[in-house]
């Protein structure tokens, strides 16, 4: 079903479901004028969502309850949930699905910290916090997070660190050093 496209019609809402293979899903919400309202790249159906995490239904459901994954919607029968994030749960799910401290505030100006979600935006709370963090932010980063998630994600997106922070973080979390992406 690669490329396939299904639309849903909702109020004054357009919703377009393109299939990419492999249980991804592109969510894309536009308006009667065409403008985009809002638009998730990867979704996942829960059925294939099971299977990629190693789980039942009923725990993929109590992981959203739980607010763990975040659903998209219900389209066509079926819920569809936001992939970002599920490499977290596949690494050991964070331990509490809580927000940020309000003392990290000033690490995320462009954001208000209670919309920014552990699992789905821990990309930029991990780089965030591990490079200007103090101390409070720190500890409640090691306890929200698996030592293994952090090693994993220092490894895969280091790169975003400045090589000091990088080679810091290195040396805490005993994980090679990542280089830094050339722009060609």
């Amino acid at each position: 079903m690669n490329g396939v496209a299904e639309y849903v019609i909702l109020y004054d809402m357009r919703v377009s479901l393109e299939s990419a293979g492999d249980g991804v899903w592109t969510v894309r919400k536009t308006g009667d004028d065409g403008r985009v309202l809002a638009e998730v790249p990867g979704a996942y159906a829960v059925n294939d969502l099971c299977r990629r995490l190693g789980k039942s239904r009923r725990q993929v459901y109590r992981y959203i309850k739980d607010g763990w994954l975040v659903p998209v919607g219900k389209y066509l029968g079926e819920w569809l949930v936001d992939a970002r994030g599920i490499e977290y749960l596949l690494e050991g799910r964070p331990r509490h699905p809580g927000t940020l401290p309000s003392a990290a505030r000033p690490l995320f100006p462009e954001y208000r910290l209670e919309d920014l979600h552990p699992i789905r935006d821990a990309a930029v709370i991990i780089q965030r916090v591990l490079e200007m963090g103090g101390r409070d932010e720190v500890t409640w980063l090691f306890g929200q997070y698996p030592h293994q998630s952090l090693e994993h994600w220092l490894a895969r997106e280091g790169w975003r660190l400045t090589p000091r922070s990088a080679t810091f973080w290195s040396m805490i979390l005993g994980v090679k050093a990542p280089r830094a992406r050339t722009v060609s």
